[in-house]
């Protein structure tokens, strides 16, 4: 009995002199950001004293920073019978309390406070994509690039390396963290600005599984609500507009340029949070990194406890990506459009300090203004090397073009000479039969039966809001001259049954 004591005091002990060798990284109240430098330390320290945590590394930044990620699992985060969970923040560098939040969270797991959710999920968390915005304190890369802009084109080595994790751990949910400043310009004029300190961005792309879009919109928001309501911070669905200038208001573009829509295109279940900014970004900085961390730790929490529901839903929406078909329907072109009701906002009055709720015009529906019928695959040519290794770059699966009776190869041609990029008007194309024009051992044959089915087709169609000719772009510096000879020829070429 002595011996085992003696045990369990060196147990003790020794945990609390490897608690120790972590602790003192993290202040509670927080005057500034934590630096790159002192949140690396903490991460190796951490991983060093905790069975249950591994430190690797995602990328080198721009600046060559190294990006830092952890896994927290208590059987290896190989183990494929547990949901993966990836969290992310701090794409924008003057957005920090998301990733101050995720500091706080690995140290409770480090700490034991957390482990009841480990019995049936992983978590792989990247607390900083944006390490040298955040030592500048500036929300683009160094390279002046907003990193939350690039998840199509995938310009930058941070968003790279976070679509290589995702497509290694190939997570069934995701969730981006970011933060938005309420106190632009137009909103102090306005004299009014928006208060809600959590809000929690579901997807909107029509392309994503159904039943994925009803859990979010049905289950997840108002447990949320409840969640980070009763723990003292105010919350709200995602909401954009303009109100000041008489916009409606709406829901986050369906594009699929930034990290909760990439994600989500591949049916996993994809969120984004959105804290309230400060000012400064030292503003209440303790107090916006305790109402990220509750969001957060809800949406864990729901998780731990709805696995197998999550997993089934996930799996089985993947799976029909896996066997997508031509002929299938897909919306290439979508936008907002008002619905029958009207949505109350909470507001507060900057000149009488106190909150109001105010009512406008909501633009609550997604609607598709071009579908497209699903080609068999996409030809590529297998010397274009830049669009070769975009299809690297999103895991994309790709072979040898072996050229079959059964096959019809066509071409698309753009008939304007001014392309439109606004939402609800496109260029006009034409489809032309090329099948005995084709120098058939120049292409690779990419098919939309894989993972990647949407975002083949959202990429590769000419007239998609998320393609060549899309606002951020499919290849960085290149519209859709890139994409067209001076006949406005496609060189993607579109493989259809006969």
């Amino acid at each position: 009995m002595r011996k085992f004591q003696i045990l369990l005091l060196l147990f003790a002990v020794s945990t609390s002199v490897l608690s120790q060798s972590y602790s003192g990284y993290l202040s509670s109240d927080l005057k500034e950001p934590t630096s790159y430098n002192t949140y690396v330390e903490f991460l190796q320290k951490v991983s060093e004293a905790s069975p249950i945590i591994s430190l690797d590394w995602m990328a080198n930044s721009f600046q060559g920073r190294r990006i830092p990620y952890v896994t927290i699992s208590e059987n290896g985060i190989q183990d494929t019978g547990k949901l993966k969970f990836l969290i992310f923040a701090s794409q924008h560098g003057n957005e920090p309390s998301g990733k101050e939040a995720l500091l706080v969270l690995i140290k409770e797991f480090a700490d034991g406070n957390l482990n009841q959710f480990l019995s049936n999920i992983d978590l792989i968390i990247v607390p900083q994509v944006n390490p040298d915005g955040g030592e500048l304190g500036q929300r683009r890369s160094y390279n002046d690039l907003d990193l939350n802009r690039t998840h199509t084109n995938l310009a930058n080595p941070e968003t790279v390396g976070l679509h290589k994790l995702f497509h290694k751990f190939l997570p069934e949910v995701t969730l981006d963290v970011h933060e938005t400043y309420f106190y632009r310009k137009g909103w102090l004029n306005y004299g009014f600005i928006k208060t809600y300190i959590q809000q929690l961005g579901i997807l909107t792309n029509p392309n994503v599984d159904e039943k994925i879009l009803e859990y979010s919109n049905n289950k997840i928001l108002p447990e949320i609500c409840e969640y980070v309501e009763e723990k003292g911070f105010s919350f709200s669905n995602y909401i954009l507009g303009a109100l000041y200038r008489g916009e409606p208001v709406r829901h986050s573009n369906p594009g699929v340029y930034d990290g909760r829509q990439s994600f989500g295109i591949y049916n996993t279940l994809s969120f984004l949070i959105e804290g309230k900014n400060g000012r400064t970004p030292n503003e209440e900085l303790s107090r916006r990194r305790d109402g990220q961390y509750e969001n957060i730790l809800g949406l864990i929490e729901h998780v731990a406890e709805n696995v197998d529901e999550i997993k089934t839903m996930v799996g089985e929406a993947r799976d029909k990506l896996m066997n997508s078909k031509e002929g299938e329907t897909v919306s290439i072109r979508s936008v907002y459009e008002l619905g029958a009701d009207s949505i109350n906002v909470t507001l507060h009055d900057l000149k009488k300090e106190k909150d109001t709720v105010m009512t406008f015009p909501y633009k609550s529906k997604v609607v598709s203004t071009l579908d497209i019928t699903s080609p068999k695959s996409y030809l590529i040519e297998k010397f274009d090397h830049v669009l070769i290794d975009l299809l690297n770059k999103h895991n994309i699966k790709y072979t040898p073009y072996k050229f079959s009776s059964e096959d019809c190869i066509y071409r698309y041609t753009i008939l304007e000479d001014t392309i439109s990029i606004s939402d609800d008007k496109f260029f006009d194309v034409d489809k032309i039969n090329v099948t005995e024009h084709t120098d058939y051992n120049d292409y690779v044959f990419v098919p939309v039966n894989q993972l990647a089915a949407n975002m083949v087709r959202l990429i590769f169609e000419p007239q998609s809001m998320h393609g060549p000719d899309s606002r951020h772009g499919l290849i960085k510096g290149k519209k859709m001259e890139y994409f067209t000879d001076i006949n406005g020829a496609y060189k993607i070429l579109r493989l259809e049954s006969n």
